[in-house]
């Protein structure tokens, strides 16, 4: 039995893997307000939807469970939803991607320092509490970007320009600790790149689609920011599947940036990956290239 792990009932990806699946495997769509942590005696059990996924009649326990997203909004909803994962994985259940890859993915200083540690090429980047530290950084860098250590879909970037005035760069970082860091500073040089990005979805060892996203109404290139996904035939392959190796994920989103010098930068690796900007830009149905991989893997 594989699961479909998501937050949305009517979610796309929901539909078009299960399509994928139909037929081929049996598959059912997780919630993950709908499981629970009963602990009795000093006995741990774990229900789905009130059915003890151990012992009840509904095709449990899961041989394989992909995660769509899980909705993480709030540090306590992050720590139980990681912790339930990991003890569905103590009996048995294989995650697609990891665990360990989405509790890496979901905090950027952890995603950072993986990538670091296997040579892959990121812009220069600090990570401070100290509004001190991150001054100068800003100040020997600029233009910069402010990001959220667990920010989404571009939400909560901050950019800093050249010329702005030093009592707003202090105004700027203040506001963005308080209302986006949480205490953490992570920022990073604003590469000078020709209007685009590039998203690379790999699938196990594989890219399966990438495309160029370009926003002619601002520098943020994210699909829900307002780019357009565009084909690439850009020789970014290599740089994807290690980026996505050094989190070991299987099936990820690499974002790469292209220099005007011709450099690739890797900004980040998101392992809830959308597909609806790729799909435009490809004949190969990738909901059938996730269903394979999932399948080989039972």
């Amino acid at each position: 039995m594989i699961g479909l792990l998501g937050t949305n009932p009517e979610g796309w990806r929901l539909d078009v893997l299960s399509a994928s699946l139909r037929g081929r495997a049996p598959c059912r769509a997780l919630f993950p307000w709908l499981f629970a942590t009963e602990i009795v005696d000093g006995n741990q059990s774990i229900s789905y939807d009130s059915i003890d996924l151990e012992h009840g009649e509904d095709g449990g326990p899961y041989d394989l469970i992909y995660v769509i997203s899980l909705g993480f909004e709030n540090l306590p909803e992050t720590l139980y939803k990681l912790k339930l994962l990991r003890e569905l994985g103590k009996r048995g259940t294989r995650f697609v991607n990891p665990v360990e890859t989405i509790e890496t993915c979901r905090n950027k200083v952890s995603m950072t320092l993986g990538m670091i540690s296997r040579g892959v090429r990121m812009p220069r980047t600090i990570i401070t509490e100290s509004v001190h530290i991150a001054l100068e950084f800003i100040r020997e860098n600029r233009p910069c970007v402010l990001k959220p250590i667990t920010g989404l879909q571009g939400r909560g970037l901050i950019k800093i320009p050249d010329d702005m005035r030093e009592g707003d760069v202090i105004d700027y970082v203040s506001y963005f600790q308080a209302r986006f860091g949480k205490d953490v500073i992570y920022a990073q040089e604003f590469i000078d790149h020709p209007g685009y990005d590039i998203r690379a979805l790999v699938v196990g060892d594989t890219v399966v689609s990438k495309m160029r996203r370009f926003n002619p109404e601002g520098w943020r290139t994210n699909i829900s920011a307002g780019a357009q996904p565009l084909p690439s035939q850009d020789d970014v392959d290599g740089i994807a599947i290690e980026a996505a190796r050094s989190v070991k994920g299987e099936v990820v989103g690499v974002d790469i940036l292209p220099s005007r010098d011709g450099e690739f930068y890797v900004l980040e690796v998101n392992a809830f990956p959308g597909w609806k900007g790729l799909q435009q830009v490809t004949d190969l149905r990738i909901s059938d290239a996730v269903a394979d991989y999932l399948l080989s893997l039972i």
